[in-house]
């Protein structure tokens, strides 16, 4: 195979495990959305500094690699780390 066969397995590779992680954070965004309890044990400024890391993969994809799609796939990724901080956040004060 050549290097532009193994980049697109790579890439491919890549957003496939973002969408797993994606889809791994809906449970927990259905949960904080039901029971303010839940949130008790969520830090928001973990989440916030994911999504934080993630912005910065943004950058680095769109202006450095110049890939789209790994642009989109961290887009993704730093709605849901905002969403699940965003949530922690409000049913943390939400309690108090």
């Amino acid at each position: 195979m050549n290097q532009q066969t193994w980049l697109q397995i790579f890439t491919f590779f890549y957003v496939a495990c973002n969408t797993l992680r994606i889809v791994a954070c809906l449970p927990k965004i259905r949960k904080m959305l039901c029971d303010r309890c839940n949130a008790k044990a969520v830090s928001a400024t973990t989440w916030g500094l994911f999504a934080f890391a993630n912005a910065s993969a943004i950058l680095y994809a769109s202006q450095v690699a110049g890939d789209a799609l790994l642009a989109t796939s961290m887009s993704t990724n730093t709605a849901a780390c905002v969403l699940v901080a965003a949530l922690s956040a409000w049913r943390q004060r939400d309690r108090e």
